[in-house]
């Protein structure tokens, strides 16, 4: 691991030591985070057990991109929940859109989350993101 920050020069508190307490503190059992937070989770087990907390389990999902595989962020705008809703999409278009490409669904279709529950699978992929393509932009969105 190496060393790694957990109080900044200017007093603040790091994040690796920030999400820890704050999910101790609240009783969290799972987390779910993006692959791109895959290397932070061993600083944050070594907290969890230097401050002798039971830790969650960790689970890591694939990230989103576009159809040319550039993966969506925050300072891409374009694809926010907040954006989404202002068009009027459906929270269960959104849900059956993501439950397509993590292959629980054949095709994409309105759902609600609590009907994919029993089709939960970790998604193994690689190191690229699932892509979305363009027409499933359209579903969504029409």
């Amino acid at each position: 691991l190496g060393d790694f920050v957990v109080k900044r020069a200017d007093g603040m508190f790091g994040y690796q030591l920030a999400v820890v307490v704050d999910d101790a503190a609240m009783g969290i059992t799972d987390v779910v985070r993006g692959a791109d937070l895959l290397d932070s989770t061993p600083r944050q087990l070594a907290l969890y057990d230097a401050l002798g907390l039971k830790p969650p389990a960790f689970a890591h999902v694939p990230l989103l991109g576009d159809a040319g595989g550039e993966r969506f962020s925050k300072r891409d705008k374009s694809l926010t929940l907040a954006a989404l809703r202002g068009e009027g999409v459906m929270a269960e278009r959104l849900v059956g859109l993501l439950g397509h490409i993590a292959g629980w669904l054949d095709m994409p279709e309105s759902v609600r989350a609590s009907e994919l529950v029993s089709c939960f699978a970790p998604i193994r992929t690689g190191d690229q993101p699932l892509p979305i393509s363009d027409n499933m932009l359209r579903w969504l969105r029409s």
